[in-house]
């Protein structure tokens, strides 16, 4: 009688722990959408020869999709758009240009100033694993890893200098070098109106990582808030032969037409500036609904 009363308790513990798990993996959602907001410092970060590079702020939003294996694991994916910005400035530099087959000229720039901007539509692949906390195990925390793939939708600048100013021109056909403080003095510099202009952006390809805390605020719905860090692992940059600065002449007399000068470019089109990269870091917060 004992060992009959024994094996039917072990039994009924048996099954109630099996029926404790099953009901444990059936009650997790396995299909899971989100609705996210981020912000902070979302720069796009570059190497420059001369000057000072600036972070920005930035932000953005997106739709997202995960597919639970359990309580624990997830694999998901998503589109975000993201916002970055930086700004370039250098107080003094001296630079040439050459008009091929015409002149050389040198020129000396003051005050220059640069902000650049970008707007990036994001596909992450990411892996989660969420920690259950408290008795019931309802809130957890919940770790993400992955890699995000950026197409650029616009890339654009704005720029300005304090000053310019031409100090000399070598005529190709002369082999003449002609100073510009004694062609057309007085020669002082002159202010540069701002401009603006677009500078192109290849694909990107960044690493994430995020931690947040999450809540339930329904029976299939909750509420994560937690950071975010990303970094680009591959150059952005597409032009780096480009010309910030360009002359043109319509004839070889320089004392009667005086050369026309322009800006219309980018540091980010020359070789002043390298190895462009997004990055960002900043708090995210999430709306979660399960299907």
């Amino acid at each position: 009688m004992k060992k009959i009363l024994y094996t039917a308790l072990i039994l009924f513990a048996t099954t109630s722990m099996v029926v404790a798990q099953t009901e444990t993996i059936e009650n997790v959602t396995k299909h899971e959408f989100s609705v996210s907001a981020f912000g902070g410092l979302q720069s796009l970060q570059y190497d420059a020869k001369n000057g000072s590079v600036s972070s920005s702020f930035g932000g953005g939003g997106g739709i997202g999709y995960f597919f639970n294996f359990n309580s624990k694991w997830s694999i998901g994916t998503g589109v975000d758009f993201s916002y970055y910005a930086s700004s370039y400035e250098i107080a003094k530099f001296d630079g040439q240009y050459e008009e091929r087959n015409v002149a050389t000229f040198d020129y000396t720039v003051t005050g220059y100033e640069e902000s650049q901007s970008a707007l990036m539509l994001e596909i992450p692949v990411l892996a989660r694993f969420s920690l259950g906390l408290g008795a019931a195990q309802k809130n957890a925390m919940q770790f993400t890893a992955g890699v995000k793939v950026g197409f650029p939708m616009s890339a654009n600048f704005t720029a300005s200098a304090a000053g310019h100013k031409t100090n000399s021109a070598k005529l190709e056909y002369e082999d003449v070098t002609y100073d510009f403080d004694d062609l057309f003095a007085p020669n002082a510099p002159k202010k540069v109106a701002e401009y603006k202009g677009d500078f192109d952006a290849s694909m990107a390809i960044q690493a994430l990582v995020e931690i947040g805390y999450r809540m339930p605020i329904g029976e299939k719905m909750g509420l994560s808030i937690g950071g975010y860090f990303t970094y680009g692992l591959n150059d952005m940059q597409k032009t780096k032969d480009g010309e910030l600065i360009t002359y043109s002449t319509t004839n070889q007399d320089l004392t009667s037409n005086p050369p026309t000068c322009t800006y219309n470019g980018s540091i980010l089109h020359t070789k002043d500036a390298s190895s462009i990269r997004p990055m960002g870091f900043g708090l995210k917060m999430r709306f979660s609904f399960g299907l």
